[in-house]
């Protein structure tokens, strides 16, 4: 039903099995004990064949509904942990399953998850162009992917940090360096969730893992949601919302929809603000492509900024910008003027994801390009339309 309603699907083709481990260990049904301990990496021949052999009936099985696979999830905690050579061994499993995940399905793309993002603080200085990621490119794993995906986990940091300040900056120059390794597939990003319980599960608010940002309201939820879409987007990386189906609790909070109440008998599944904000962002940023030779200066232009800029079909630019930090539910706004440079506008439009709503602007050109007078700058992505 997903697939019919044009939703693609990546499926992971995970995990191990103890049918095929060395070391034997009952299967352990009690939910207490779920999910440890978990079976090792198929990293012995017998497993491997097993795991191969799987992939192929899983490949052939939805062939025609799905169009993406990924080879095991999180090797090193969910099945490598203990291994000290678990790249190698992995990457000896990866090179044999994509070649028969292809054979079965030349349509097929097969895709490889490095957990952390090259927005970790353990990514400075890190050795390039081939060290990112501990060096996992360093097995001859690249020219077997289609596309490769890393864990923003974002609910681990917060706007403040340098981290996130530096993001796009280091996910451009990890695209650089994979370019130069040979890599010309797609760029994915995953484990995006943000946390608004209603009512507050906690005695006071907290901005630190495991309970990640509790002081969030839905209406920042939103907010937090839409910047790091665009953010990623801008840097030409597909992202996914993360909603894990078994942290349901209240306390948690990582959905598009408001929990319950645990005493009510029915859900009543009310959306909350982020799920029409995702909705409005996917209408509006539909084929749209990362474009940086399009110039935006904004001349009221905050310390902590953000702007991106996009390409659409039929002559059409987007310029993306928001003010950084910390947001909150009702941001005064940063009056500013814009000039987006080379391009003559025909029709200059305002979009604004929050609210769902346009407005046409009052714009002038000249030699320069396209000035567009008091623009108001909030702490979520405006988007300005010009047609050309």
């Amino acid at each position: 039903e997903t697939s019919r309603n044009g939703i693609q699907i990546a499926l992971i083709l995970g995990y191990g099995n103890w049918l095929y481990a060395l070391e034997k260990h009952e299967d352990v049904l009690d939910p207490a004990q779920f999910p440890k301990p978990l079976p090792p990496g198929a990293s012995n021949p017998e497993a491997m064949k097993a795991y191969i052999d799987w992939a192929r009936f899983m490949v052939r099985h939805f062939k025609g509904r799905i169009k993406v696979y990924e080879i095991w999830n999180e090797p090193q905690a969910f099945g490598w942990g203990v291994d000290k050579d678990w790249m190698k061994t992995y990457s000896e499993l990866f090179k044999e399953v994509a070649p028969a995940i292809r054979k079965e399905d030349p349509e097929a793309k097969v895709l490889m998850t490095g957990v952390q993002s090259p927005g970790y603080f353990n990514m400075a200085g890190v050795k390039r162009p081939d060290g990112w990621f501990e060096g996992l490119f360093r097995y001859g794993v690249i020219p077997y992917m289609d596309i490769f995906a890393w864990q923003t986990e974002n609910y681990l940091w917060f706007p403040e940090q340098e981290r996130y300040k530096e993001y796009p900056h280091n996910v451009k120059e990890f695209e650089q360096d994979m370019a130069k390794l040979g890599f010309k597939g797609e760029y994915f990003v995953r484990e995006n969730c943000w946390s608004a319980p209603y009512p507050k599960p906690y005695d006071q608010a907290e901005r630190k893992f495991p309970l990640l940002d509790t002081t969030l309201t839905e209406k920042r939820k939103a907010k937090e949601m839409a910047r790091m879409f665009v953010m990623n987007t801008g840097i030409g990386a597909t992202t996914s919302f993360y909603d894990n189906t078994w942290m349901d609790q209240d306390a948690n909070d990582f959905g598009l929809f408001r929990n319950t109440f645990s005493a009510d008998p029915m859900n009543p599944m009310q959306p909350e603000v982020g799920y029409y904000v995702l909705r409005t962002l996917a209408t509006v940023m539909e084929q749209t492509k990362a474009n940086d030779e399009v110039k935006a200066e904004f001349s009221n232009q905050p310390a902590d900024f953000y702007d991106f800029n996009f390409t659409l079909p039929g002559g059409k630019y987007y310029v993306a910008a928001w003010s950084g930090g910390i947001s909150v539910d009702d941001h005064p706004g940063i009056k500013s003027d814009l000039v987006v440079k080379g391009l003559k506008a025909k029709k200059v439009m305002g979009i604004d994801i929050l609210n769902g709503t346009t407005q046409i602007l009052k714009f002038a050109t000249d030699r320069d390009g396209t000035h567009v007078p008091g623009v108001m700058l909030r702490d979520y992505p405006l988007f300005i339309e010009i047609e050309i």
